[in-house]
């Protein structure tokens, strides 16, 4: 923390109202001190309420000059409609930051005011009461004076909370902005608000009189104020901006992870948990998330670049989910923004938990491995199953990718292969004829023959892995036209061997 100017202003402050508050308190006496002390909290309670509800009434001028000071908004609300509703809610709780010290000294004068007058019609009905004079010899009449400066002193504290409150909060909202986007690039906010202007916010973010009062209730004061209503609740402003300074710091801790070879599974896994706690705290920001996801999953389904950014390249076996996933992300919105974002990183943390994100996919056995194992795919498939919107999802493709890209084709006469694929068609016609009961059965019959054909192709298959190989081919092929011909079979290996 810093002494400064600033410092001596927020003392001086804070000497006024304290000096203000105490002779009131000594003149006044402990009873009526005690009832100031109660109207000034009672004020308080009632400003945390009544200011965002007014703000909303007085948002539109701080929106309209805000805006004016954008000169991409018109571009940025094209693309996300959403970003105008999370700027009128900023906007809505910086006003009602104003707005509550206004409504504090108000509402604490009228509640003074109704007092004074109460206080004086029942002085006059005491004084005719014999009870009353003995009373004066209590402890507190005889150290009234005392007493009510003591209370007065309370009051000052509080009072200066109120008053400095909307100052330092708005320079922790700056600084943690400041901060957080410097961990990113650190020469962004100076490009953006210049290096004295950043100087100036952290010294007085920093400033050690006003984090007095900040950091012993003022803080507290600034995060009720600072909110507006929004999806139905009350959100506040502070609490969105420390969530996001909590997931930028969570984010390079874990791109910092990715990168260093010394880093462990457990490490990374942590990290990503960590940033599943931080998409929880959002309030704010569902709109526009939702906008970003769905347009950016759109984008790169379809090859495109979204801002620039390209599709990351994932593990080859992976693809087909992946697009899967990419495809329920194109129709979130804001009630599924959250439980989208969370399943795709717990699907993450599995994937570097059971070593699959850094997978070798031309190392036959090590992927057969992992997938007769059924951690890896029963994991992300609960996940999946976990996610209204991603239900229908499974990665049990994983296991035909594999079968597909593994055949090596080129490598074997055409006649060997069609050998292949036509008894795998015989054989999924026979399944099918017979029925077999459930699906699972099916599925199983199927495997049973598929690893015989596989093994004489010369390439070994697990049990496990052949049956959710069957699963995926009997969901695919087009069983209600008719009989399965070799190329059926042909095209959905083809397919999978090229995503």
């Amino acid at each position: 923390m810093t002494f400064s100017l600033f410092s001596v202003t927020i003392i001086v402050i804070f000497i006024v109202i304290l000096s203000i508050e105490v002779y009131n308190g000594v003149q006044k006496g402990f009873r009526r001190a005690m009832v100031s002390l109660g109207s000034v909290l009672a004020s308080v309670i009632a400003s945390v309420m009544l200011s965002p509800l007014l703000s909303m009434l007085l948002t539109q001028i701080v929106f309209n000059l805000i805006v004016s000071k954008i000169s991409v908004y018109r571009q940025l609300i094209d693309v996300f409609p959403s970003a105008d509703e999370l700027i009128r809610a900023v906007c809505s709780a910086l006003v009602s930051t104003v707005l509550f010290v206004g409504v504090f000294l108000f509402l604490r004068g009228m509640i003074d005011l109704a007092v004074a007058i109460l206080c004086r019609v029942t002085q006059r009905s005491d004084a005719k009461d014999p009870g009353y004079r003995v009373e004066k010899n209590s402890y507190f009449d005889k150290n009234s004076k005392v007493l009510g400066g003591i209370t007065g002193g309370i009051c000052a504290i509080v009072v200066a909370m109120v008053i400095t409150s909307p100052i330092m909060g708005s320079f922790d909202v700056a600084n943690r902005i400041v901060e957080s986007v410097e961990k990113v690039n650190s020469k962004a906010v100076i490009r953006a608000i210049g290096e004295k202007n950043t100087q100036s916010i952290k010294t007085y973010s920093h400033d050690v009189s006003g984090n007095v009062l900040y950091q012993f209730g003022g803080k507290l004061m600034y995060q009720s104020a600072a909110s507006t209503y929004m999806y139905g609740g009350k959100v506040s402003l502070l609490h969105e901006i420390e969530t996001a300074e909590k997931t930028v710091e969570d984010g390079m801790a874990l791109y910092k992870a990715m990168t260093d070879p010394h880093s462990n599974a457990k490490t990374r896994v942590a990290l990503l948990d960590a940033l599943c706690a931080d998409v929880e705290q959002y309030r704010m920001c569902h709109g526009v998330a939702a906008e970003v996801m769905s347009k950016g999953a759109s984008a790169w389904r379809n090859g495109e670049k979204f801002f620039g950014i390209s599709k990351p390249s994932v593990n080859k076996l992976a693809a087909p989910a992946i697009d899967d996933v990419l495809d329920a992300c194109a129709k979130t919105d804001i009630e599924s923004v959250k439980p989208n974002i969370i399943t795709m990183i717990k699907i993450a943390a599995v994937m570097i938990d059971c070593d699959f994100i850094f997978l070798d996919t031309d190392d036959y056995e090590e992927v057969m491995e992992i997938l007769a194992d059924g951690v890896f795919v029963d994991k992300v498939n609960a996940l999946l199953k976990e996610n209204p919107n991603m239900s229908d999802i499974s990665v049990s493709s994983l296991a035909m990718t594999v079968v597909a890209d593994h055949l090596l084709i080129s490598e074997y006469d055409a006649e060997k292969y069609s050998v292949l694929v036509s008894g795998l068609a015989d054989a999924v016609n026979t399944v099918h004829v017979k029925g077999y009961g459930s699906d699972d059965e099916r599925a199983q019959a199927l495997a049973t023959h598929a690893v015989k054909q596989l093994e004489e192709y010369g390439m070994p298959i697990s049990l496990d892995v052949a049956k959710m190989t069957a699963k995926q081919l009997l969901s695919e092929l087009p069983l209600d036209q008719g009989s399965i011909t070799e190329d059926h079979v042909r095209e959905i290996f083809d397919r999978y061997a090229n995503p």
